[in-house]
């Protein structure tokens, strides 16, 4: 497994535009195309599984640098769950998890995922940061 794994599992796939929980028009794993509550039908694509899995790819490849930054030295297992969230929430939301991110770089592994359970994040999606947090906390790939 690797993040673009984990992201295509937790988002799910759709060829054609629809509103994600927040109501933005969004395609393929998770990827916004325009503001919140835009009209679909102002988005008459589809996108093949392969071009949506390109697009995962070179977003984590953006998101990357700046998430290994905020934790530097973190393991890959753990590092992916931090892209997830980035991926997710965006790069601000991730950085809104200021004490997740400093039990993180203290190594304090039970800690973080205390932490970003303890979220809205946690409330609005239980099952992603179950998953999420469980990562933090034993450094292994859901199974």
């Amino acid at each position: 497994m690797n993040a673009a794994d984990l992201i295509a599992e937790f988002e799910g796939f759709r060829e054609k535009p629809y509103h994600c929980t927040e109501g933005f028009p969004t395609v393929g794993y998770g990827k916004k195309l325009g503001p919140k509550n835009a009209p679909l039908d102002f988005y008459s694509l589809i996108v093949p599984e392969p071009v949506a899995r390109f697009w995962l790819a070179h977003d984590i490849q953006q998101l990357q640098p700046d998430v290994s930054a905020l934790c530097p030295g973190i393991d890959g297992v753990r590092l992916a769950a931090l892209v997830s969230m980035a991926y997710q929430l965006g790069l601000r939301g991730l950085k809104n998890f200021k004490k997740t991110l400093a039990a993180l770089n203290a190594g304090e592994w039970n800690e973080a995922s205390k932490e970003a359970l303890d979220s809205r994040w946690a409330r609005q999606t239980p099952y992603r940061a179950e998953v999420t947090a469980k990562m933090l906390l034993t450094g292994r790939w859901p199974e």
